[in-house]
């Protein structure tokens, strides 16, 4: 069933991504000039890092505030989200930010536009100008966003308190290091809508390496994530067969009067007999049920 509330929770919350995170590379531009400067990498690792804070938290009860294309792609392929919903979250975060962009535009005709606006204009000198490196960079970088959004936010044993912060700061670290790299796109959405509004041919030139890099990235992160929970249950699932084993050996232990052949085996010193093997089979249990509650802290 479509959910058009969650599909505008995707559309604000991208918005909020696409207009605050741009507008921290504009302003340091303003600030602290063209180039990339300690103070300019942290300035724009704070805005894009906060806002991602500051959304999840608002919008993560109403869509699970994906804001990014790579992030709801690996989404659908786990089914956490049916396909239909999953391409309304696109559509919705693309026209958010485009929307942002188009803002921006209207807001700092001048000063953004020396940044186009907060544009991703592909790999820097310091891979090279590589677009192989500058793939392989985005890839790494949303692999490691999105294995953290999957064990706080998806994963039922994370505690739900603190995984605004832990998406939000995980944000703020890959900006610290993939800035000067590629920019740190690892949203596709967030690289499309200032190639789309400044309309500039070198943008459009890289503009693959911000839709594959990422999506890529993402897809193998979230299934890593379903591979592990994947291997738990089935842990799980064998762990539950010896138990039942262990019970039921515990059970002829226990009650071994009932079969004449535990009778004569056991006349010399039966009650001997039966608290050492009750004893041993319980140690067993015990061990098992230890087991078991690891294995299903794992999968929660």
């Amino acid at each position: 069933m479509v959910n058009p509330r969650a599909w505008l929770a995707e559309a604000i919350a991208t918005f909020g991504l696409v207009f605050f995170g741009p507008l921290s590379v504009i302003l340091s531009a303003a600030w602290y000039g063209d180039g990339l400067s300690t103070e300019a990498i942290i300035f724009i690792s704070l805005g894009h890092g906060g806002i991602i804070v500051l959304m999840v938290y608002a919008f993560g009860h109403i869509s699970g505030a994906h804001i990014n294309p790579a992030v709801t792609i690996p989404m659908m392929i786990t089914k956490k989200i049916d396909v239909k919903n999953g391409i309304g979250y696109i559509l919705f975060q693309i026209m958010g930010a485009i929307v942002a962009t188009l803002t921006l535009q209207a807001l700092f005709p001048e000063i953004g536009k020396k940044v186009f606006w907060g544009a991703h204009g592909g790999p820097s000198e310091l891979i090279g100008n590589s677009m192989v490196s500058g793939l392989v960079v985005e890839i790494i970088l949303t692999f490691f966003l999105v294995v953290v959004i999957y064990m706080v936010a998806v994963h039922t044993k994370a505690p739900k308190q603190i995984y605004g912060g832990a998406i939000g700061g995980m944000v703020f670290l890959l900006h610290l290091v993939g800035v000067p790299l590629t920019g740190a796109s690892m949203n596709p959405a967030r690289s499309f809508s200032p190639a789309v509004v400044s309309g500039d041919a070198g943008l459009w030139e890289v503009q693959w390496l911000y839709w594959v890099g990422p999506i890529i990235g993402g897809i193998i992160g979230g299934g890593k994530a379903r591979r592990a929970r994947r291997r738990a249950a089935k842990k799980l699932k064998a762990m539950n067969a010896k138990m039942a084993q262990l019970e039921a050996n515990r059970q002829e232990i226990i009650n071994p009067y009932e079969d004449s052949t535990n009778l004569s085996s056991m006349m010399s010193n039966p009650m001997a007999n039966l608290a050492v093997a009750t004893q041993a089979t319980e140690m067993q249990i015990e061990e098992t049920d230890q087991a078991l509650a690891n294995t299903l802290d794992t999968i929660r």
